[in-house]
Parts: structure tokens; sequence; C-alpha cells
């Protein structure tokens, strides 16, 4: 996302290596809220494991496409990867059990998440 923001800040063309993986992605203060929660609620003397996230999946095309609907960009996207990848990378967690055990769910969509991302570092 930094990468991609860059690009947007100095009016460059929004170049990504590759805009098929789709990845869950977490807005800070919504990670940021999970662990406190997490240290306060759950028990020291015991083990678990959580996942941290949102639980929903979203393509590099997908956050590129959702950044530029934000700022009113209309083209520029280019994929800079020389191959087609044959299988889709997709990394997206279950987090059922983190909101069954402290009743934490993320707060921010994928949208929500970019727009405060774009109004704090003065992009729009």
């Amino acid at each position: 996302i930094g990468r991609i923001l860059s690009q947007v800040k100095k009016s460059e063309p929004i170049e990504v290596s590759d805009l098929m993986p789709v990845r869950d992605y977490l807005y800070v203060d919504d990670a940021v809220e999970g662990l406190i929660r997490l240290l306060v609620l759950v028990n020291a003397k015991s083990c678990h494991i959580f996942n941290l996230s949102t639980g929903i999946g979203s393509s590099v095309l997908t956050l590129v496409k959702t950044i530029c609907k934000e700022l009113s960009i209309t083209d520029g996207i280019t994929n800079t990867s020389r191959c087609s990848s044959i299988s889709k990378s997709t990394l997206v967690l279950n987090n059922e059990y983190l909101l069954k055990v402290i009743g934490w769910k993320p707060k921010y969509t994928l949208a929500e998440g970019i727009r405060k991302i774009l109004k704090e570092d003065c992009v729009i």
C-alpha cells in the first residue's frame, strides 16, 4: 500500500508487480485495538493462537481500484509482471476464534481504511 501511495503522491502511474494475489488487508487502528483487547482479556497463563484479521480477501487489483476510486483516478494502473501465474496466491485468515473468545472484529472495511490513510497522509 505504501508503494502505491508513494506513486500516487508523485502523480506517477501506479505500477505493481502482480495484480492477482489475494490478501487480508487489516487497517492499523483495527490491529491495535485487537492486540490491546487480547492483552486485556486473554488469560496470560493460557496459550492461544489467534488470527488478527478481517477474514475477507481482496486482490491487489481490488486494492488499487479502491485507491483509484477514492482519488478519482481513471487510468494509469500497470501490471509489471513478466509472467502470468497459473495459480493465484491467496492469504486470508479466519478470525472466528478471536470473535468467539474476545468478541473482537474489525471496524473498518478496505475502502474505509484506504480513505482514512489517504486523509491522514493528506492525499485527499
